[in-house]
This record gives structure tokens, sequence and C-alpha cells, in this order.
């Protein structure tokens, strides 16, 4: 059987949600999206999604990434509904930004909920969802074909994808303002869990690579509210719409080969420093 699922975690939040839309167009996989309110992430991604999407195909499962026991029910559910071995491409879109502006601004409560949300949570998303990659033997044994592959060019044939949004501004190599401390820690965090995960996929020979994305600056989401203009889409360098980010990094992900796993990748596929 070919691994026919596509994972979407934080499918609540505007870019979580585009992308469950844009797979429910672009392929054949099953879409599974999870949030903390199941009916309005449902109804966020079948809103203007057109007659043209099949909505037996999307399935909207709760799931707080700052509870593990629900992380952990989630990955059951997909298991006993989809099979062993069904995980095709697992997104984690959650995330939170705390605009600290300084070292004197810093709290642990904020500290806590932005490594919840934005590193914490994506990694045991990982530790979960992991078991239902198909090994090499799977992939062996199944028929799967770039005609007949669900995927429809969304993955590579035979492969798999685990991915994290992260962002440009957890680069260390790039930090030349400052400021924003919990947000680039845990981002850059994240960015640690996505290299390290990928050395065990390759370990363990896993069909599957995982890579960090950056969307760019995404306007008129609730995270990007208080410091961009939705006129600057399009205008500004790296601003987008929800929906044109959404979609230009799955393009970056449908072309990428088992030798990419582990890379720090723009919305244009180009790499971006440590």
């Amino acid at each position: 059987m070919v691994a026919s699922v596509a994972v979407i975690q934080g499918a609540g939040g505007a870019l979580g949600s585009h992308f469950a839309r844009h797979l429910l167009k672009r392929t054949s996989l099953s879409v599974v999206a999870t949030s903390r309110d199941p009916s309005a992430a449902k109804r966020t991604i079948l809103e203007g999604a057109g007659d043209t999407v099949d909505e037996s195909r999307l399935k909207v499962l709760e799931m707080d990434v700052r509870e593990e026991d629900t992380i952990a029910k989630a990955a059951q559910e997909v298991k006993k509904e989809f099979g062993e071995k069904s995980l095709r491409m697992l997104i984690n879109a959650s995330g939170v930004l705390q605009a600290d502006k300084s070292i004197a601004e810093v709290s642990a409560e904020q500290l806590l909920n932005s490594f919840q949300l934005n590193t914490f949570g994506h990694l045991l998303t990982f530790k979960h969802f992991y078991p239902l990659l198909p090994q090499k033997n799977d992939i062996r044994n199944s028929k799967a074909d770039g005609s007949s592959d669900p995927a429809q060019g969304a993955v590579q044939p035979g492969m798999g994808i685990l991915a994290s949004l992260t962002a440009k501004i957890g680069s260390i190599g790039d930090n030349q303002k400052g400021g924003w401390m919990a947000y680039r820690a845990s981002k850059a965090a994240t960015n640690q869990a996505i290299v390290t995960l990928q050395r065990e996929l390759s370990l363990r020979s896993t069909p599957s690579i995982a890579v960090a994305l950056h969307p760019g600056t995404v306007v008129g989401t609730a995270l990007s509210k208080p410091w961009t203009k939705e006129e600057d889409a399009g205008k500004k360098p790296g601003h987008f719409t929800a929906e044109v980010s959404s979609g230009k990094l799955l393009d970056v992900l449908k072309g990428l080969k088992q030798e990419d796993g582990g890379r720090f990748l723009n919305y244009d596929g180009k790499d971006l420093p440590w």
C-alpha cells in the first residue's frame, strides 16, 4: 500500500489551513488537519476552497501540541484509519511570536509558551507520527509509480517529508538586529531538531527527509498583524499572503530529493544560513 496521508499540524492557522487546502486541490492524498478547535479549522480550510475540493479526503482531529497525550492520540487515530505506514508528508505549522525587544522584557512564562508552540510541539509531533513513515521494505513492496502515486508530484515517488515552519529570524548567522529573543531562540532550536532528526532518518535508512522552511513575511495573520500591512503582499520583497506563501513552500517540497534532507530552505528554494 502506498503511503497516502498528509498531516498538517496547526491547521487552524492561516498557513496551516492553506497548506491543507492546497493539498486537497493539488493531490489525491488524504489530508489530516490537527487543531485545538477542529470545527473552526475545518470551516477555515473549506471556506472559499470551491467545489473542486473533495471534502471526504479531509479529516480534522483535535490536538493541542502543548499536551503530549493529544498528539499520541491523534497519531493512533491516523494509524487506525489509514494504516501503520501511511504517512507521506507532515508539516508542522504552529507558531507564536512574543515580541520582546530586549533581555529585560523576557519572562519565564513567555519563554515557555514560545518553546512549547514553536519547538516542543513540533518535536513531539515528529515523535508520535514518525512510526507511521514507510521503511525501505514497505516502499519496495508497494506498487507506487508516478502515475498512480496519490501525491501527484507533491512529494517524489517512494519518499516522505517531515517539515517544520521555522523562520529566517531563527538563523544565528543572519542575526543582525537582535531582539525577539524567545522567537529567535525557539526557531533556532527547531532548526537544530530538524538537522538531528535528519541524521536519525539517515542512520535508520528511512526513505524520508526532514527540512526546515522559511515562509517569508506572511501578512494578514494573527501572528504578523501587529508588524505588517496586508497591502505589502506582492509589493515588498518576501511579503506574501498565506495562500501564496504556502503554495510557494509546497512548490519547494515537490522538488526535493533524498539528498536534500536536513536543509533550511527559503520560500524560493534557496538555502538559508544556520
